[in-house]
């Protein structure tokens, strides 16, 4: 491997450089996952199912399948989760439009 596309190196690879640090500030990429919901889910359900994912997050034999792969487990509320989901769109959205692509 070359570089972290992230921000930040991960701990599965600490020897690793960010392309950010190698020079290429504007080179960064994440692949995410995470759990969506209809906003109309009644709050105890979207407790219960936030709480349940928190747990199984924190398991060591998930977290440690999860760094084998490069990546690292990151945990966050529903509304930061939305924030970043949006700030994503956005992100992508502009860099198409800029580029002139169309369907």
């Amino acid at each position: 491997m070359l570089a972290i596309w992230g921000s930040t190196r991960i701990a599965s690879f600490p020897d690793l450089p960010t392309f950010k640090e190698l020079g290429y500030k504007d080179v960064e990429f994440y692949i995410w996952a995470g759990l969506f919901a209809q906003s109309a889910l009644p709050a105890p359900i979207m407790t219960q199912l936030r709480q349940a994912m928190a747990q199984a997050m924190k398991a060591p034999e998930v977290v440690k399948r999860i760094n084998a792969e490069g990546a690292e487990v990151v945990a966050s509320s529903p509304q930061d989760f939305s924030a970043e989901v949006k700030a994503e769109f956005e992100k992508w959205r502009n860099l198409v439009k800029r580029s002139g692509m169309k369907l």
